[in-house]
């Protein structure tokens, strides 16, 4: 499944995790929230290329195309298993947006000290990550 992602999905992927290997814990957790978000848009284009949604109504940024990935996850062609991995995928790219926003302004929010919580979102970033993907490759239901 990571070798159908694209390269500006895969390398901020790479980078973060080189980034976390030094403990450059707010770097690494601002690369896997860029490519979360690219990764969202990606998926968004490719329901697009289908006439499932229309990128000029996805929003413009990623809270409102996280947003809009998420309504569209009911009018899918999913099993119940596989809706569930994909909520879960959509509802982590969310938590992963807050934290990214968290890393990338200078405002003392949550610190970015704590290696075990950087690697945690690092080990859900790869597992979340295919069934995110995977929703762009899903149909309207009948």
């Amino acid at each position: 499944m990571y070798r159908e992602l694209p390269a500006d999905v895969l390398v901020p992927v790479e980078d973060a995790i080189s980034c976390l290997g030094f403990r450059l814990l707010r770097p690494a957790v601002v690369l896997l929230g860029l490519a979360y978000e690219t990764a969202v848009l990606r998926v968004l284009e490719r329901l697009s290329s289908r006439a499932i949604v229309t990128m000029s109504r996805a929003g413009r940024t990623a809270a409102e195309q996280i947003a809009t990935l998420r309504r569209l996850l009911p009018n899918l062609e999913m099993r119940t298993d596989e809706r569930g991995t994909a909520t879960a995928a959509v509802d982590f790219a969310d938590h992963l947006r807050e934290r990214r926003a968290d890393a990338a302004h200078p405002i003392e929010g949550w610190p970015f000290d704590d290696t075990d919580e950087v690697e945690e979102l690092t080990t859900s970033a790869l597992r979340h990550l295919p069934r995110l993907w995977e929703i762009g490759v899903r149909d309207l239901r009948s």
